[in-house]
């Protein structure tokens, strides 16, 4: 996977496929237990989208006032991204998905 903390406000990034991290996609710094919690996140996102009856669910983001993290769903593998605090998830989402 490119690193994707080359793109302004990704501090971190990662793919993982199933319950694994995929070998080589991890770059820049992810905040505390990425990875145990990476796999509830979709579950969770994809709960949701379905008893909201939205479809798949493709993106997933959960802001504080002190961290941004950015989750896209894809088939095969989900790609995690901690984001600067105050950048905007939308813009750096655009363009992660064009990079895909």
């Amino acid at each position: 996977m490119e690193d994707l903390t080359k793109i302004p406000g990704v501090l971190g990034c990662a793919a993982y496929s199933g319950n694994s991290l995929v070998a080589d996609s991890r770059h820049g710094t992810l905040g505390g237990k990425a990875d145990e919690i990476e796999q509830f996140w979709s579950a969770a996102a994809s709960v949701v989208a379905t008893n909201l009856q939205m479809g798949p669910a493709r993106c997933l983001v959960l802001r504080s006032r002190e961290r941004q993290v950015l989750l896209i769903l894809q088939d095969g593998q989900n790609v995690l991204c901690e984001l600067e605090p105050r950048v905007d998830w939308r813009a750096v989402a655009a363009e992660i998905k064009r990079r895909l």
